[in-house]
């Protein structure tokens, strides 16, 4: 009890020193906690929103083909229900596959006497699976939908708050578009920012909108496949496969255009990594501070203390005494400063999760859900103790060696 009343008694002659380097110590392991809590946000956050669409999933879009033509002339390249039947039985390991066609500049939809003008995009069963469309009321479409050639539509909650009013019943109501009532069988849910287009168009069974609305190919199409190939492999195949059936020279870079989520979600696992290692070394370099704070402390509680030291050890006290006495103000600075820095930080983040959810409950976020991994702040603090350890060690040591007479007549 005796080390911990001298502890105790020493920090006390020195508090405002003592603080403001707890301070320093506190500020940096709770910036770090924040940024990391940020960083693991904003990353769950940008997932979360991927997340409505497949991750192995491929937009393909036809362009414009220039090689191969005697004439020398462009050509659109399309495709149509045949161009998608090959596929699938030429590659078996595509799972969802379906048409995305689209009426340039939308149509207008109306409702008794409202009127919108939306987009109209005719697909097929499989594209809610592919884009992960949640229906918030009502039913997706089914086979029968698009083989029957069924007068149904699904629509997005920008048009059902257009043109019915709020609380009202969408489901079972009837749309007139081009002159044909089609009826409502799903609404999807609020889209995100990665979705947003979603919620102001109306789908409609492919086949139904080839016959009634746009007759003829589309550019745009979608598909999902196993993962026993990259998606380089993927696109490598299908331009193989659609130039031959489309006929154009599959060297040709512009005729077909391919966007994979796969690929872009290596893009942020890139980007995400690289902003870890950045929060760390912003993080790290706070403590460090923070650690030579403690080391200039402890050189000062030494000098200030010299006579007092060397009169210890004048009666008896043992060099190791003396080092553990220094050594543990250091620690002991340390440890409270890191935990009331990883309990402040900790505190930010739980507050910042509440004030989220409380006042953002109903949108979509690109960042939230804060957190930090404890086994990162585990060994944050460890290394903290570690640190303030190692910064005690060079002072402790001095006042271990200071010679006995020297000490009583030092100044």
């Amino acid at each position: 009890m005796l080390g911990v009343h001298e502890l105790l008694y020493s920090l006390k002659q020195h508090k405002t020193r003592s603080s403001i380097t707890c301070v320093g110590i506190i500020w940096g392991i709770f910036i770090l906690i924040v940024l990391l809590g940020l960083g693991n946000g904003l990353e769950k956050g940008v997932y979360k929103l991927l997340g409505n669409f497949s991750r192995n999933s491929l937009w393909i879009i036809g362009g414009q083909s220039t090689l191969g033509n005697s004439d020398g002339l462009t050509k659109p390249v399309e495709f149509d229900t045949t161009t998608l039947n090959i596929i699938r039985q030429k590659h078996k390991g595509i799972k969802y596959l379906s048409p995305e066609a689209m009426i340039p500049g939308g149509m207008p939809v109306i409702f008794q006497d409202k009127v919108g003008y939306f987009t109209i995009k005719g697909v097929g069963p499989d594209y809610l699976k592919i884009k992960m469309l949640n229906i918030s009321e009502g039913r997706g479409f089914n086979e029968f939908d698009n083989s029957k050639k069924r007068l149904n539509v699904i629509i997005g909650k920008r048009v059902a708050k257009t043109l019915f009013k709020e609380n009202g019943r969408v489901i079972g109501n009837y749309l007139e578009i081009d002159g044909e009532h089609f009826r409502i069988v799903g609404l999807l849910n609020d889209g995100t920012i990665f979705s947003q287009s979603e919620s102001g168009t109306v789908f409609i069974p492919y086949r139904t909108f080839s016959e009634r609305l746009k007759p003829g190919s589309f550019a745009n199409f979608v598909l999902t496949w196993d993962k026993q190939l990259s998606s380089d492999q993927m696109e490598e195949q299908l331009r193989s496969t659609l130039s031959g059936i489309i006929g154009f020279d599959k060297e040709d870079k512009n005729s077909l255009f391919f966007f994979s989520l796969d690929k872009q979600i290596e893009v942020f696992e890139k980007l995400f990594r690289s902003i870890k290692v950045f929060i760390w070394f912003i993080g790290v370099s706070l403590l460090v501070s923070g650690m030579v704070g403690v080391g200039n402390v402890m050189f000062i509680s030494v000098s200030e203390r010299t006579k007092e030291i060397g009169i210890r050890m004048a009666v008896g006290a043992k060099p190791k005494v003396v080092l553990k006495s220094i050594l543990a103000e250091s620690i002991f600075l340390t440890v409270v400063a890191g935990c009331l820095g990883i309990l402040l930080g900790v505190l930010a983040i739980h507050i910042a999760n509440f004030l989220t959810d409380y006042l953002y409950s109903e949108q979509h976020l690109i960042i939230g859900d804060l957190y930090v991994d404890p086994l990162a702040i585990f060994g944050a603090f460890v290394a903290l103790v570690i640190a303030g350890i190692i910064a005690g060690m060079i002072p402790a040591r001095k006042a271990a060696n200071i010679a006995p007479v020297e000490a009583i007549r030092f100044e």
